[in-house]
């Protein structure tokens, strides 16, 4: 450090402590000959007095323990990195504890003859319960009676849809929710299609569409498909966004109108094989999910990075339809995902299972599902730990790393939701439609923070008869 009367380099550590003498008093049970008064000064005032331009601008070199090489390093000042993570429906830290990490730092002095280690503890928390527990998002604004918002346009072998939605978004494209371009040939279709949610015509509220696609927003689409009869083999690619659809902060009338916050992207292609005749259908799809920034959904960052993931998965549809007017449903997806580890303290992260189950049953204007949602049912995370002492070594201090193991924290869905919904829809004039919807969910986002949630709507929708 230097003398802050004289702006120069301490000559000496005796200079040094001599200043700091005559400018602070120790408890009189304290040591204070030369030789123990460092070590007494920093248990009194710490080591911001000594050197405080350091204190308040941390330089690049903080430590913390990790077996891979016993003491890393961490690129950039990373003690000192915010760390935090926003949850998504599929995978949260929430309820998981804190992360305790021990950290060190050396303190020198101009000429080199003064090194003193500082060491400190640190909680870092994994998420939060702040937030008022309301998870459905606009699940009013997609509750939908009014189908003639649907526009569809044949010419040849060439097809044309779109549905906008009833409400204006604030997205510049006019409330678009979806918009289909394909051409149907005797063999084969081909297609591009843009989505604001990859749910393939679904609600992303019942439960009923691919979990695990249904975390993109924003999508856009292309597929290709070849037909032999029955029998049917297909392909898609996809992009979109992984946007932050989970706890509402403001009323949804309010929220509604904006689009969500960006958290990454997310990209994939998936193989699929249909089977289908006028009762019954079947359909296999196995995909890959590719998303930056995200695992599942959840974004991390600071410490507790994860700097993506890759997620394998395959999805199951059956549907029979035994008489006409009535359609019975059946869905399941099992995922695996592999997430990418950050700088931070993470060390070791097993593959993270997830799977979502639906039944379903259509009745004219009636519908009814029973779903568990994409959760997590088997992952595991780990960090290494050690707790970090200050120790004496001929006349100098060394930091060194006792009772070293690693933590695991475990993954899997706290508790597993289940999600019941309901809606009955149909016609009450030429230019009117209404419709009553009802959504109740067990332990809501695999968790029973907040407790369970019902959801019920009515909506009454006119069209000017012009």
């Amino acid at each position: 450090g230097t003398n802050p009367e004289t702006g120069l380099s301490w000559a000496s550590s005796t200079d040094l402590i001599t200043y700091l003498k005559g400018m602070y008093s120790l408890p009189g049970a304290m040591d204070t000959s030369d030789a123990q008064y460092l070590q007494s000064f920093k248990t009194v005032f710490g080591y911001g007095m000594i050197n405080l331009e350091r204190a308040t601008r941390p330089g690049t070199n903080v430590y913390y323990y990790s077996n891979k090489d016993t003491i890393v390093s961490s690129a950039g000042n990373s003690y000192w990195r915010t760390s935090s993570s926003r949850a998504s429906n599929v995978l949260s830290l929430t309820g998981r504890g804190t992360i305790k990490a021990t950290f060190f730092d050396v303190l020198e002095s101009a000429d080199g003859s003064i090194s003193l280690p500082r060491v400190w503890t640190a909680d870092i928390a994994m998420g939060g319960n702040s937030r008022h527990g309301l998870y459905m998002g606009d699940v009013l604004g997609e509750f939908s009676v009014d189908s003639s918002n649907k526009k569809s346009n044949q010419i040849g072998n060439l097809s044309f849809d779109m549905a906008m939605s009833a409400r204006a978004y604030n997205d510049n494209l006019n409330g678009l929710d979806s918009l289909r371009v394909a051409f149907n040939g005797t063999k084969y279709d081909i297609d591009a299609n843009y989505q604001r949610f990859l749910t393939d015509g679904m609600s992303r509220f019942d439960g009923r569409a691919n979990g695990v696609l249904g975390l993109t927003a924003n999508a856009m689409s292309v597929g290709a498909k070849y037909k032999m009869g029955k029998i049917a083999f297909g392909t898609r690619a996809f992009s979109g966004a992984i946007t932050n659809e989970n706890l509402l902060e403001n009323d949804p009338e309010i929220s509604s109108q904006f689009e969500p916050e960006r958290l990454g992207f997310a990209n994939g292609a998936a193989l699929n094989a249909e089977y289908n005749t006028d009762k019954f259908g079947f359909n296999v799809s196995f995909g890959n999910m590719h998303e930056t920034n995200t695992v599942l959904g959840m974004y991390s960052d600071g410490l507790i990075a994860l700097n993506g993931a890759n997620t394998q998965y395959i999805d199951t549809v059956a549907t029979y339809k035994p008489v006409d007017n009535v359609k019975l449903l059946a869905r399941a997806t099992f995922a695996n995902t592999r997430a990418d580890i950050g700088s931070g303290l993470i060390t070791e992260l097993s593959n993270i299972e997830s799977n979502a189950y639906a039944l379903g049953v259509d009745v004219g204007g009636f519908e009814f599902t029973a779903a568990m949602p994409l959760a997590v049912v088997r992952g595991k995370m780990g960090y290494d730990y050690a707790d970090l002492s200050v120790v004496e070594n001929n006349g100098e201090y060394e930091v060194v790393a006792l009772n070293p193991h690693t933590e695991e924290i475990d993954l899997s869905s706290q508790k597993r939701e289940l999600r019941f919904s309901s809606s009955y829809k149909r016609p009450i004039g030429e230019f009117t439609d209404a419709g009553v919807g009802f959504i109740y969910r067990v332990n809501p986002n695999n968790t029973d923070d907040f407790g369970n949630e019902s959801i019920f709507m009515f909506k009454l929708h006119h069209r000017l008869g012009i």
